[in-house]
């Protein structure tokens, strides 16, 4: 990835123990002399696992009442028999932040690419390949079909001019896309994260008048 997206100093100052020591190797590998830092010797993979642990480190520390914060697989929602031998080739569903307040869960799967929507000709749209995935993390997650359960796409900001920013009801589900911007104040970062929570989790689109 090149230096599109800039990643700013407070997200990676955001020390939490148990993140704390790829924090300090990002420090030492990013700093340039300013008060920004750019993508340089750590690869995408690297920076996207970071990124995942940023987003689920935030809302340990400062959305703790919630009922569940974590990183887990999901199941797949199978009716009938199915043989063990064949059910191990299904693919893990992993998700990389999974919130739940009451009865209402969110699966964020974080993305930290340099081109947050793909363009062909003169259409922008998101990556189907993460638009099918957060669709299957929601539908087989919510085994009851009670609307209860949506999935948000969380793409790092980059620096192009058209960013996702929109929900959808599919099929009862919400499923939503948005962008974090990184390059920012760490207050700003937080308000940000803490949008999320309203929109999907206190007051969720689909019941808003």
């Amino acid at each position: 990835m090149s230096g599109n997206l800039i990643v700013h100093r407070v997200f990676l100052n955001y020390h939490k123990h148990s993140a704390n020591t790829l924090f300090i190797d990002i420090y030492k590998a990013f700093r340039n002399g300013s008060d920004e830092y750019r993508m340089a010797s750590f690869s995408d993979e690297h920076m996207e696992r970071l990124f995942e642990k940023f987003i689920l480190e935030y809302y340990k520390e400062h959305h703790s009442y919630l009922n569940e914060i974590k990183a887990g697989q999901i199941k797949w929602n199978l009716e009938g028999d199915n043989e063990e031998t064949m059910i191990k080739f299904l693919p893990v569903m992993q998700s990389d932040v999974m919130l739940r307040m009451g009865d209402r869960v969110l699966i964020i799967d974080a993305k930290y690419y340099e081109k947050s929507l793909r363009k062909y000709y003169d259409k922008h749209s998101l990556h189907s390949a993460n638009l099918y995935q957060i669709f299957s993390y929601v539908k087989n997650h919510d085994r009851d079909n009670s609307g209860q359960v949506s999935g948000l796409l969380l793409y790092a900001k980059t620096s192009e001019d058209i960013a996702p920013d929109a929900s959808f009801n599919m099929g009862g589900n919400i499923i939503g896309a948005r962008t974090l911007d990184l390059n920012v104040d760490f207050s700003q970062i937080s308000s940000q994260l803490d949008n999320i929570i309203k929109e999907f989790l206190i007051n969720p689109i689909k019941e808003r008048a």
